[in-house]
């Protein structure tokens, strides 16, 4: 009613107000009344526009919001496809401005552009005054300034990713893999200045360092002796501290992998390639993504050694340790950290080694035990430290199954994909889970 009197009121233009009582001839009141009649119109014209702005202004920056908000949303699920970030940023932003109750008076053009992980609104919108004569103009300028991004929240990340890079991983499942973790580096590390750090270990039948750092983990070298030899792999240690993050020193170091020649056979090879080298902590993206994409495969599974250098990796006990103080995780409790291992098989864990360091499927034979049971007991000191742990359990039978699921931090970060394709999406969605939407200043 107010809104249909005040466009009645339009034609009433100050200057005709005047102008009739200025004819009146009543007294010398009314000259003082004219002009105060006029003064109390123009207040009451502004106070109408200025209340409609408002109204206006909020409902559009609520419209905005929504709509980048949705696609920075729809971007994130798939960061390729910007068309439909775009459509769905545009549906949102029209329903929304739909329910406006000054939808018709809001013209101008608004649109929405992406620049990386970003969607931002932009145009010039404006609001038509119904009191333009009195008001002296034709719109009003409302503000478009609204934008919307993800990316990795919740503090430093320090993620390390455990790759099995055993035989049966050959062919497409290798692809696959290669593929999934290149695109959890490139999301975890999306900034160039990125805090988060990850950290990259391939295993087979045991676990490549670099000359330098093998020394540092098995102690003194084993000179060639009665046909053994020590490879550049490394297995298990024993005593205490198998199952902890003790760094190495005397009576906590490692056992290598050792050669065994005979006439017929060679034993406890080091199967992994020279390009299947654990990577300890680093933001370098192209390190990373060079390092996944030269992954060679060969050998069997001893996920308990995969499994106990995702951990030394992301323990701030092996400071110093890689040469490197760029590499050092950050101590535990720092509550700024998130310290992740997403440990991934494709396999059941069937390697273990004896007391000398040589590969052995019989378990009568393992120093610790068998893989399975070294994993879990690694697991389980991994959590109580802090560490969350994702499982990527790729096609398994049914007796690999427990380990991996035991091992989870939780059921929702244990996943069993059947496919590359799966295997593609598990890293996505377990990347998106670390990702949060914002509203960017």
């Amino acid at each position: 009613m107010l809104l249909r009197n005040c466009r009645q009121f339009k034609s009433v233009t100050p200057h005709a107000l005047r102008a009739r009582f200025a004819r009146h001839e009543g007294g010398a009141i009314a000259p003082i009344f004219a002009a105060s009649i006029t003064v109390l119109v123009l207040a009451v014209a502004i106070a109408m526009e200025l209340g409609r702005w408002v109204i206006a202004q909020n409902h559009l920056q609520m419209s905005l919001d929504a709509a980048v908000l949705s696609g920075a949303s729809q971007l994130r699920a798939n960061p390729a496809d910007e068309g439909g970030a775009m459509k769905a940023a545009r549906r949102v932003y029209a329903l929304n401005m739909s329910k406006s109750p000054f939808s018709d008076d809001v013209v101008g053009p608004v649109d929405f552009e992406i620049n990386g992980t970003m969607v931002k609104a932009v145009g010039q919108p404006r609001l038509q005054t119904i009191l333009s004569d009195v008001v002296k103009r034709a719109s009003l300028p409302l503000a478009s300034d609204s934008k919307a991004s993800f990316g990795i929240g919740g503090g430093t990340f320090e993620v390390a990713l455990m790759l099995d890079v055993t035989d049966s991983m050959s062919g497409t499942a290798i692809t696959a893999l290669k593929s999934a973790a290149t695109k959890l580096v490139e999301t975890t590390l999306s900034s160039a200045n990125s805090r988060n750090r990850i950290a990259l270990v391939p295993f087979a039948d045991g676990v490549r360092l670099t000359r330098e750092l093998q020394d540092k983990a098995i102690g003194v070298r084993p000179a060639w002796q009665n046909g053994y030899h020590v490879t550049s792999c490394v297995s298990e240690r024993g005593g205490n501290d198998a199952y902890t993050d003790a760094a190495p020193g005397p009576g906590k170091y490692l056992l290598p992998v050792r050669i065994k020649y005979s006439a017929r056979h060679t034993v406890g090879v080091c199967s992994l390639g020279d390009e299947d080298i654990v990577v300890p902590l680093t933001n370098n993206k192209q390190k990373l993504v060079d390092v996944i994409d030269g992954l060679q495969v060969g050998g069997h599974t001893a996920g308990h050694l995969g499994t106990a250098w995702a951990w030394y990796t992301l323990s701030p006990k092996w400071k110093g340790f890689w040469g490197d103080s760029a590499a050092d995780a950050l101590p535990y409790e720092n509550t700024g950290v998130r310290k992740v291992a997403i440990l991934m098989t494709d396999g059941h864990f069937n390697r273990q080694f004896d007391e000398d360091g040589f590969k052995t499927k019989r378990t009568t034979d393992a120093v610790n035990g068998t893989s399975d049971d070294q994993t879990l007991a690694l697991c389980r000191n991994m959590k109580a430290a802090g560490i969350e742990i994702y499982t990527v359990g790729f096609d398994l039978s049914d007796d690999a199954r427990e380990t991996i699921r035991q091992c989870a931090s939780s059921a929702d970060h244990a996943y069993e994909p059947e496919s590359g394709e799966e295997l593609v999406r598990v890293y996505e969605t377990i990347g998106q889970t670390w990702q949060t939407l914002y509203l960017a200043e």
